[in-house]
């Protein structure tokens, strides 16, 4: 096990990028599939009783209403499980004084990403159809908008693991 964490040679910032890329799709996903789901759901209501029973109306407006929040909660999730993975892979692999000069990069230019990131979402968030979707939302807005924040203390939370170990590696 130990030759097999010895490969990963970046120190778990790696995950910080995927990070980026996830939450940048889910927030994307997020807001399509509200939009699509809204659609078909006044496609439905607009439909007679006569052609769509008034119960699977309900459900529809229900699903409507129900779905936005469960899906929104799933980004602090993803947030969590991805800080925690790398913090305790970062933790597991062998650490060198060569962390140190690939923290001090990735401190400099992961957040530099993110806000490539959260420029690209605040357009997209400025989309008049985006912006009443965005406002019965809580944490996937929260998240986005301070995306560049969030990854500064999520490359700070990976160096520190680094480089706080008893161990050191070859």
């Amino acid at each position: 096990m130990k030759t097999r964490l010895k490969d990963n040679k970046k120190g778990n910032y790696p995950d910080i990028v995927e990070y980026l890329k996830v939450s940048l799709a889910l927030g994307f996903i997020l807001v399509f599939s509200i939009i699509i789901y809204n659609s078909f759901d006044d496609t439905i209501q607009a439909q007679s009783n006569e052609t769509i029973p008034q119960i699977v109306k309900d459900v529809s407006a229900d699903t409507r209403t129900s779905v936005p929040p469960l899906l929104d909660i799933l980004f602090p999730f993803v947030l969590v499980f991805f800080v925690a993975f790398s913090v305790v892979a970062a933790r597991l692999i062998p650490s060198t004084p060569k962390f140190i000069i690939i923290s001090i990069i990735a401190l400099i230019l992961l957040p530099l990403g993110a806000m490539m990131v959260e420029n690209i979402w605040y357009g997209f968030a400025q989309n008049a159809m985006v912006i009443p979707i965005l406002a019965g939302l809580k944490f996937t807005p929260f998240i986005m908008n301070h995306l560049t924040i969030i990854v500064l203390l999520y490359s700070a939370a990976v160096a520190v693991a680094l480089l706080t170990k008893d161990e050191v590696g070859e």
